[in-house]
Order: structure tokens, then C-alpha cells, then sequence
């Protein structure tokens, strides 16, 4: 049996504990990700409702310009987050004690959520954003349908990352510490 200080078990401590960091990581980008865009459609559906008192035209230009400042930004967190989520989750599928089957549930659900992501990118908003140029126009009937197609898309993509989320932060069945020490000291 090895020794608790031996090379062997320090190195399977600090193997554990970065598949273990991965993992609490991965319980933590992705409800920021959700919570974010949950945000950033709260904000826009509030900025898009508000009147600002000033000629209908210059309100058109105002909105389409703050939609091609936010937008950009929105796609590079969210891609930044959900590519994130599937690194850590292959990094947290390694490590011995971390919960397999909804790492790899997680993982799937984010690989969906990555490809939406990607075809609403590419052919819903590449497209919207063309049409916003030049600003203050009225929306065209292409861009109205469009938008509904992201509304939908985004709706759907952030659900699968919530159910991700979930099934992630879901309590596991009570282990017992002689259990987790096992895991952590093979052989203590």
C-alpha cells in the first residue's frame, strides 16, 4: 500500500483536483452564460418598449445603433461560454470522481446548443445585421421574420443551457467521506 505523502498519491491529489476545479468550474460559466443573455433580453425588450420622447426617426436610429453595439458583443460571450462549457466538460469527463453520465449529458446538450448557435449566427443574424445598415430605416418584412427566427432560436439554445446547468448543479446521492477518501488516497 502507498504511503499518504508518496509521489503516487500527490499526483493522483492534484490529477483529482483539477478535474474537480474543471468541474466546479463548468457548474459556474454556464448559469453566468444563461443568466447574461437572460439579462441582455430583458434589457432589450425594456430599451425597445421605452419611448424616448424624441422624433420617431432619430428613436429608429438610436435603437438600431445600440443593436449593432450590443449584438457583437452578446455572440462573443455566448460563444465564448458554451465553447468554454464543452472544454471543461471533456476535461471533467477525465477525472475519476466527477459524475460521468451528466457531464455527458451536459456535454451533449452543449454541443446542440453550439451548433443553434452557429446556424443562427451564420443565417438569422448575419443577415439581421446586414439589414440594420443603414440605420433608422423601417424593418422590412425579411427582417421581421428573421427576428423571429432568433427570438426563437435564443429562446430555445439558452433553455438547453439552463437544462445543462441543472442537470449539472443536481445534488448527487450521499456519498461517505470513506468513500471520497478512497478516491482521493487509493490505498490510504
Amino acid at each position: 500500500m502507498a504511503r499518504p505523502d508518496s509521489p503516487v498519491n500527490k499526483w493522483c491529489i492534484e490529477r483529482c483536483m483539477a478535474y474537480r476545479v474543471a468541474f466546479g468550474l463548468l457548474r459556474v460559466v454556464l448559469p453566468a452564460w444563461v443568466g447574461a443573455a437572460v439579462l441582455f433580453a430583458i434589457n432589450g425588450s425594456a430599451e425597445q418598449a421605452h419611448s424616448y420622447q424624441i422624433d420617431v426617426g432619430i428613436e429608429r436610429v438610436i435603437k438600431d445603433q445600440l443593436a449593432l453595439l450590443r449584438f457583437p458583443a452578446y455572440y462573443a460571450f455566448g460563444f465564448t461560454c458554451v465553447g468554454l462549457s464543452i472544454a471543461l466538460s471533456v476535461v471533467s469527463l477525465l477525472g475519476p470522481s466527477n459524475p460521468q453520465k451528466r457531464i455527458a449529458v451536459a456535454a451533449a446538450l452543449l454541443l446542440v446548443v453550439l451548433s443553434l448557435m452557429l446556424w443562427d449566427y451564420h443565417f438569422v443574424y448575419g443577415p439581421m445585421f446586414d439589414m440594420l445598415d443603414p440605420t433608422g430605416v423601417e424593418k422590412s418584412a425579411a427582417w421581421k421574420r428573421l427576428h423571429a427566427m432568433s427570438m426563437i432560436t435564443n429562446l430555445i439554445h439558452v433553455s438547453l443551457c439552463l437544462a445543462a446547468a441543472i442537470v449539472l448543479s443536481w445534488p448527487r446521492a450521499h456519498r461517505s467521506a470513506a468513500i471520497d477518501s478512497q478516491i482521493l488516497l487509493p490505498g490510504a
